[in-house]
């Protein structure tokens, strides 16, 4: 007789933990399904726990077969067979076990109207029992379909998997296929074969292309006579093995001079400095950027070794830079000189570059030609020195070092630096003027020294202290100033010769040294005239008067100090 049993009752942790997997992402999984002889009411259900896993007789247990979810539902199919029951016994009540998050739980159970008898074990005849209860699922993702790969294989379950592992066959057929398409469009690295398409290279092609490129008509190719228009600009020297006819230039016979005579530059012509004073800057300027051979070894040239191969001229504006390459031999010297329109060279030319090496060509040409051996003759305007120093360098005076300088030496402009000894004393004009000098003062007897700014008026020493006197602001009023360390004393006298205007700007400007950290007001008043007036000094040593007019024939007197920030 068929067995007959009860609508199934899922419990409340099921609800719990689908309500949870809804929101936290993780999923319920149906576990396991266990089978018991003991008799329990139908009502009972909705109240069983958990705990029912401790204290139910578990007949047999076994592993959900399946979980195949249809819409919003879920059907569970766990399978019983004979093959594991020991003892005959009748199934009474059936549980289903779920777990979330790695914890066991009752998912659901049944009860019996009319139960199954499970026989135990016989090798002749197995018995199987399948219970198939389905969930209504709020959330599809809440139910994992998992099980266990060890579990006993429903129909539907195989018929799934043949299903799945046919797709996977398609699908590897399919890629198959179009890996074998694929590999018609790849170049082979050996055999003939036609190309479409534009392919472009990211690294340089090593072997021969043959075929001509889409726009062969436009390029030019290495062998073959063309003719190619607009202007080429090349970023190196370009080398001829052989002739190169260029118009408005000289065709030269020797391969040597042929394949030195390109350089992006204008041919000048060969020789063209054949007058001594003309080798100027200003002709050289008129001459223009470009470059000239000169093979005569007897031309009167100035500043020039004793044989080019070539000669490159640069203009810009009104300067003129010159590399010139001669023959050494086996190989060839590079010299270098600069000049101006209006000053001239500004020195002789100059070794940049001493082992140049030449082709076997050029060694041939002019084989005659000087041993330079790195030094420029001075008969050629060279110092025939190979240390880069001039020829008469013992009587230059140098930027360093200390060296003895006999004759009177007149300056035009200020002498600036730190110390001056002196065996005599320093005696100043009374009004130098200009930018003046910085002097480092020493008395011939040694007991002074001290810096003196040297401006328009009077510098003198007193001990350490530096005076500035007798200085004309204008209309016959003086100034003297006394600097001791930073602190500065002024004091103003003097008669007037004219009219002193109210608020003069006097065009006296206080030489630095002297001068304030802030505008000073210095207050004087005039003899017998009521009221005060202002001589006022701004730190960048312009003066002005301030107040009402003075008189001719006055007599005005003041005095004030101040500090100053100005080096001593």
């Amino acid at each position: 007789m068929a067995g007959i049993y009860n609508n199934w009752v899922i419990t409340k942790k099921y609800a719990e933990i689908e309500t949870d997997a809804m929101t936290s992402g993780n999923k319920l999984v149906f576990s396991r399904l266990i089978t018991s002889s003991d008799v329990m009411p139908q009502t009972n259900l909705k109240s069983l726990t958990d705990s029912i896993l401790g204290t139910v007789t578990v007949n047999q247990t076994v592993s959900i077969s399946s979980v195949k979810i249809d819409s919003s539902t879920a059907t569970v199919t766990g399978i019983v067979s004979s093959d594991t029951c020991t003892l005959d016994y009748d199934i009474n009540t059936v549980l289903i076990v779920g777990s979330y998050k790695g914890v066991e739980f009752l998912a659901a159970s049944t009860t019996a109207v009319n139960p199954w008898r499970m026989p135990a074990k016989n090798v002749n005849q197995i018995v199987e029992y399948t219970f198939r209860p389905q969930f209504t699922l709020t959330n599809l993702d809440t139910v994992s379909t998992e099980v266990d790969p060890a579990s006993v294989a429903t129909n539907e379950r195989v018929t799934d998997e043949v299903a799945n592992l046919q797709t996977q066959v398609n699908t590897a057929k399919a890629d198959r296929q179009s890996i074998w398409t694929k590999l018609l469009d790849f170049v082979d690295l050996a055999g003939n074969q036609i190309i479409t398409g534009t392919k472009s290279f990211s690294q340089p092609i090593i072997g021969s292309i043959t075929g001509l490129a889409g726009n062969d008509s436009n390029i030019v190719h290495k062998t073959g006579d063309e003719a190619v228009s607009g202007i080429k600009t090349f970023s190196a020297k370009q080398m001829f093995s052989g002739g190169a006819k260029i118009a408005n230039t000289t065709e030269y016979a020797d391969n040597a001079t042929r394949a030195n005579s390109i350089n992006n530059l204008t041919n000048l012509g060969q020789n063209i400095i054949t007058v001594k004073a003309d080798d100027t800057p200003a002709k050289w300027a008129s001459l223009g950027t470009g470059f000239s051979f000169f093979n005569d070894a007897t031309l009167p040239l100035n500043n020039q070794p004793n044989r080019y191969l070539k000669v490159e001229n640069t203009v810009n504006n009104s300067e003129v830079v010159q590399t010139a390459i001669v023959r050494n031999n086996a190989k060839a010297a590079q010299y270098t000189r600069t000049g101006n329109v209006t000053v001239g060279w500004y020195g002789t030319f100059t070794l940049s570059t001493p082992t140049i090496a030449l082709d076997a060509t050029a060694k041939a040409t002019n084989p005659d030609s000087p041993e330079l051996a790195g030094a420029m003759p001075p008969e050629h305007g060279g110092t025939g020195r190979t240390d880069g120093k001039a020829a008469n360098d013992a009587d230059l005076v140098h930027k360093s070092g200390d060296e003895t300088i006999s004759g009177t030496k007149t300056f035009n402009n200020g002498i600036f630096g730190e110390y001056i000894h002196a065996t005599k004393d320093i005696v100043t004009d009374t009004n130098l003027g200009g930018n003046g000098a910085y002097l480092n003062y020493v008395h011939s007897n040694g007991d002074v020294r001290a810096d003196v700014n040297v401006y328009g008026g009077q510098v003198f020493m007193v001990g350490g202290q530096k005076n500035y006197g007798f200085v004309d602001m204008g209309y016959g009023i003086t100034g003297f100033f006394s600097r001791m360390g930073n602190m500065v004393v002024f004091c103003l006298e003097g008669v007037t010769n004219g009219v002193v205007p109210q608020d003069l700007a006097t065009g006296f400007v206080l030489p630095y040294g002297w001068r304030p950290m802030v505008a000073q007001h210095v207050l004087f008043d005039v003899l017998g005239v009521q009221g005060l007036r202002v001589f006022d000094i701004n730190p960048d040593g312009n003066t002005r008067f301030y107040g009402a007019q003075i008189s001719q024939g006055s007599y005005p007197r003041g005095s004030g100090f101040w500090f100053t920030q100005d080096a001593w």
